[in-house]
């Protein structure tokens, strides 16, 4: 082990991308991360997320996202330290005026290990005021 936070090195590595067209939008980002963990060695993840939104009007659009997060193994046991992770997420939103919208979402997730105490299935809805 160490004696010190100092003695574990860490590394993150990202890109991130926009691009706008019309009435398009797109977005996309990848991290990948490695580290030392006391007593287990050095462990990396990968993850990152594309998502794109289309405008229906001025007002109103529609947007998906795809998430996905990998982990790599463990060098004392051979086997990923984490479950690979992935997640859907599909929304509708609304703008009434420069301080009120809405938004509706739906996401699927899933796992490696396929084993979601939470379930797999979430729906939300936003309501925001700013001022």
């Amino acid at each position: 082990g160490g004696v010190s936070w100092r003695d574990f090195d860490q590394t993150t590595l990202g890109l991130d991308a926009g691009y706008a067209h019309g009435h398009w939008q797109f977005w996309a980002e990848l991290m990948g991360v490695s580290f030392e963990v006391p007593a287990v060695g050095r462990v990396r993840a990968l993850s990152g997320y594309v998502e794109s939104r289309y405008k229906i009007g001025a007002q109103t659009w529609l947007s998906a996202r795809w998430n996905q997060s990998r982990f790599g193994d463990t060098p004392s046991t051979g086997s990923a330290w984490d479950s690979d992770a992935w997640r859907l997420d599909l929304g509708l939103g609304r703008r009434f005026s420069r301080h009120i919208q809405a938004k509706l979402q739906y996401s699927l997730a899933g796992r490696r290990d396929d084993d979601h105490p939470e379930g797999r299935h979430l729906f939300a809805a936003q309501f925001t005021v700013r001022f």
